[in-house]
């Protein structure tokens, strides 16, 4: 577990989706997940991630041109905290 603004996060992508509340419509600050892979919402359609195609992070927009598409049709799923 890790900590991250006070709370406790598992390490692994799926963990970490297990943990949180899944939401149907992403919104900023909740994370994205893929298989075996995980992204932060900017708002309820572009995210930040570490992007090992490109080798950096980067900012995506879900659905747009060929990348996008491509993560768009990966998406297992958005988690958010709850109290």
């Amino acid at each position: 577990m890790y900590g991250t603004f006070g709370r406790a996060l598992p390490r692994d992508a799926d963990q970490q989706q297990a943990a949180l509340t899944p939401v149907q419509t992403a919104r900023r600050g909740d994370l994205v997940f893929f298989p075996g892979h995980v992204g932060v919402m900017l708002d309820g359609r572009t995210l930040v991630h570490a992007n090992a195609t490109h080798m950096r992070v980067s900012v995506e927009t879900l659905g747009e041109g060929e990348y996008g598409a491509r993560l768009q049709a990966d998406l297992s799923g958005f988690g958010r905290w709850t109290q």
